[in-house]
């Protein structure tokens, strides 16, 4: 399930438009269907999620300080 949300984070860091690039409702069915709490969280909130941590993926990886997407990706779960 990592190696699903970091890929689509790197899908989001290559499009030119980040907004039409994710698949809120796509993703949110894929995340449910393992977890079916998922299903609860808003749409917006998920959003705001992906979009901060693609933006902290950018940035680390911009400063050569990104070690792992998915390290990233799990840290950032476990704080949310």
């Amino acid at each position: 399930m990592l190696s699903y949300v970091v890929s689509i984070l790197e899908d989001m860091g290559t499009e030119a438009s980040v907004e039409e690039a994710f698949d809120v409702e796509g993703f949110c069915e894929m995340m449910a269907a393992y977890f079916p709490e998922f299903s609860t969280i808003h749409h917006a909130a998920v959003c705001q999620w992906m979009f901060e941590l693609e933006a902290t993926l950018s940035q680390k990886k911009g400063n050569g300080e990104l070690r792992s997407a998915a390290y990233i990706v799990a840290q950032n779960v476990v704080y949310h």
